[in-house]
C-alpha cells in the first residue's frame, strides 16, 4: 500500500476538526509535531555524529529552513527546541 500524503486543504480541515472536537489548540498540535521533529534530529541525526566546536566540545549544527506558508511557526518552535 503506497504513503498517503494530506494536501494543505485535507490537513486544514482535519487540524479544524481536532480543534472542535477534542480538547487540543492548534498551538499544542504544533508543539507536539515539532517534538517530534525534535527527537528525530537528537535520536536519529545529531546522535551518532560528534562534531567538535571551535572549542574542542562536540556539538552538532542543524540548520533550520522554512519556506512561504505556514511552516513559519513549526520551523521557529523546531529551532527554539534545537537552541
Amino acid at each position: 500500500m503506497k504513503n498517503k500524503y494530506l494536501n494543505t486543504t485535507e490537513m486544514q480541515v482535519l487540524e479544524k476538526y481536532a480543534v472542535e472536537h477534542f480538547d487540543i489548540t492548534l498551538e499544542q498540535m504544533m508543539e507536539n509535531a515539532v517534538k517530534a521533529v525534535f527527537d528525530v534530529v537528537m535520536n536519529e541525526v545529531l546522535a551518532p555524529v560528534q562534531i567538535p566546536d571551535q572549542a574542542g566540545n562536540d556539538k552538532g549544527r542543524v540548520l533550520v529552513v522554512s519556506g512561504k506558508g505556514n511552516n513559519g511557526g513549526d520551523a521557529l518552535v523546531t529551532a527554539r527546541l534545537l537552541y
